[in-house]
């Protein structure tokens, strides 16, 4: 598997994650340069969707990527565990797909 140049993952390190059953799937890690974006914070409610609060925040669903750029720690972003706080950057994306070209 290789990731194209043009990719917000092209600098990801590819490895294979377990997920919550212990199935190992293909991952790709990301180092997101957090401490450079402004963010707000917002508590994960039981029945969030990623794209659901991509659209409410950025007016754009397919945007739920740079929310979880900005949150390493969740690994599933469809497996959240209510209660989990996460940064939302509050600037929209800009560049190729990522936060801060």
């Amino acid at each position: 598997m290789s990731i194209g140049p043009y990719s917000r993952y092209t600098s990801g390190v590819i490895t294979r994650m377990p997920d919550g059953t212990g199935t190992f799937n293909l991952s790709v890690l990301r180092t997101v340069p957090v401490s450079k974006v402004a963010y707000s914070l917002y508590v994960w409610q039981a029945g969030d969707r990623p794209d659901l609060l991509a659209q409410s925040v950025y007016g754009d669903s397919s945007l739920w990527w740079v929310i979880f750029d900005a949150n390493p720690q969740v690994l599933y972003p469809l497996n959240v565990p209510a209660g989990t706080v996460i940064r939302i950057p509050t600037g929209p994306p800009t560049g190729k797909g990522t936060l801060l070209q």
